[in-house]
């Protein structure tokens, strides 16, 4: 499964990207973080992303990724 991380420069977000580079059966395709496209998830054909932002920005972020068929799994605290 090709696995993508919103939020992938903060401290959860990286042990993310961490865990999914050592998982035997994901490949990691891309981290994004603010002023970062989310295209880069279209472009690296991206089939779900785990999104640890900010609750300020989570149903955007939810809302482009199923726009664009991308499943996502919402870690974000206070959401």
């Amino acid at each position: 499964m090709r696995v993508g991380v919103l939020g992938a420069k903060g401290k959860v977000g990286a042990t993310m990207v961490q865990a999914v580079e050592a998982a035997e059966g994901l490949t990691f395709t891309a981290g994004v973080d603010a002023g970062d496209p989310l295209s880069l998830f279209t472009d690296s054909q991206t089939e779900v992303v785990i999104d640890f932002t900010h609750p300020d920005v989570v149903m955007d972020n939810l809302k482009s990724l199923i726009d664009s068929g991308i499943h996502a799994v919402v870690g974000t605290t206070g959401f």
